[in-house]
């Protein structure tokens, strides 16, 4: 529940958390799970399960502790102070990993390590999750959270240009051994991290004006589903979240199916990276100003159909690629350019959106219990979309793209309810 502080502490407060997501996206790059991470695996090992594993794990352990946490974190006064030990936590944790990749020169012993302690560090971040969200539901305005949200991902992914640029330079640069380069990428991810999560610290949070008896997890899970069974509005809302999340099984395919079947060509990976991140700037730079405007749940209306427009364009190619004339590689290329600025709208609008509208729909009500169980919830919807792989390997990537289409047109539907079940206050 948002309780004011005046506007000098407030602007003081909206300033740390930018730059709290400005440091923390800056140290994303350096560990990015889809390619730095990956990469650093693959080296040790060629099993596929473990390749695999990293980014759903970290994914994954981020979301789902988080109603387990709820009952006991809503007898806290402030969320702050255990945001703060989990900050210590995850800084002995990651300089304990790039210590380890920096000194231990085995393989099997660096894998055992790195997935130790990534793991351990994945479900500290976990634990972070809620604090950080009930903060800056505390703290920032209803009206400016969306703007709030936007201006994290905008500042974060202007400087993560950069990041990239020097994680392609350790990655190609000759002079260093493996696993020397990760160990100043992850190096690198340690420093940025650790500054994000101290400017984060620096926000003043007013205390509970009435603190909450704890609540053991088996009566948390209780609760929970009783408010999905009265609260309509809430209902409509996961089943737009976890339809968004299991339509965005697919994505991952996109480029890879483009090289495989049609002819594709592996260098355009870069192009669309170019243009995921040059959308991306742009939406969320604009989205920052709609929101408070047109509302968050019409922001989210706008991921649901820019996904739904991704899906069909994809849709599109396999139509034409199995007619007569089919098509050829730079067609193939060039058709997923606007494909990937549609994922990057989409993902914007996800990512500003998404919360602001979950805090919402909660209004005034058990806000931790709404925001750990809709986590928790998202953590095993992104655990299910780990089996995408297995649906393409036997039904081919046709069904895995109609299931994507089913699911974004699921989530604009639910998105449409929703409208209806939101409080005059919210603008929609």
């Amino acid at each position: 529940m948002y309780q004011p502080l005046g506007r000098q502490v407030e602007r003081r407060n909206f300033r740390l958390g930018v730059l709290n997501g400005l440091f923390v996206l800056i140290a994303d790059t350096f560990l990015d799970p889809t390619l730095v991470l990956v990469t650093f695996v693959s080296q040790l090992t060629s099993n596929s399960i473990l390749i695999g594993l990293v980014a759903p794990l970290r994914d994954a352990a981020w979301f789902m502790p988080q109603l387990g946490m709820s009952g006991w974190l809503q007898s806290r006064p402030r969320r702050l102070d255990v945001y703060t030990w989990t900050v210590w936590g995850r800084v002995a944790i990651l300089g304990a990993l790039v210590i380890v990749v920096a000194t231990v020169r085995d393989p099997n012993w660096l894998l055992i390590a790195f997935f130790g302690l990534f793991t351990i560090y994945a479900v500290i971040s976990g634990l972070s999750g809620l604090p950080f969200l009930q903060v800056v539901a505390k703290t920032v305005p209803p009206n400016r959270r969306a703007t709030f949200f936007a201006w994290r991902l905008f500042s974060g992914g202007l400087f993560s240009l950069g990041a990239a640029v020097a994680v392609r330079w350790f990655l190609g640069n000759d002079a260093l051994a493996f696993p020397q380069q990760f160990a100043f990428l992850f190096g690198g991810g340690f420093l940025f991290y650790s500054i994000g999560w101290v400017m984060f610290i620096g926000i003043r949070e007013p205390a509970e004006p009435e603190v909450r008896a704890r609540v053991r997890t088996r009566d948390q899970l209780r609760r929970a589903w009783a408010v999905v069974r009265q609260d309509l509005g809430y209902r409509h809302f996961l089943v737009m979240r976890l339809s968004l999340t299991m339509a965005g099984a697919a994505v991952p395919f996109f480029a890879v199916h483009a090289q495989r079947e049609l002819g594709g060509t592996p260098e355009m990976v870069g192009l669309y990276l170019g243009v995921f991140t040059l959308f991306g700037l742009t939406s969320n730079a604009f989205l920052g100003r709609l929101a408070p405007k047109v509302g968050n749940q019409r922001i989210m209306l706008a991921a649901g159909i820019s996904g739904l427009l991704m899906a069909a364009l994809v849709a599109g190619l396999l139509i034409v690629a199995a007619g007569p004339g089919g098509v050829g590689p730079g067609l193939a290329d060039a058709w997923l350019v606007p494909v990937f600025a549609l994922n990057a709208i989409h993902q914007a609008c996800v990512g500003v959106a998404g919360m602001p509208l979950l805090f919402d729909v909660a209004g005034d009500r058990d806000q931790t219990l709404y925001l750990g169980f809709t986590n928790t919830v998202q953590g095993v919807g992104l655990l299910a979309t780990g089996l995408s792989g297995v649906v393409v390997e036997t039904l081919g990537f046709t069904a895995l793209l109609a299931a994507t289409l089913l699911g974004y047109a699921s989530a604009i539907l639910a998105s449409l309810r929703l409208a209806r079940t939101l409080p005059p206050t919210a603008p929609h």
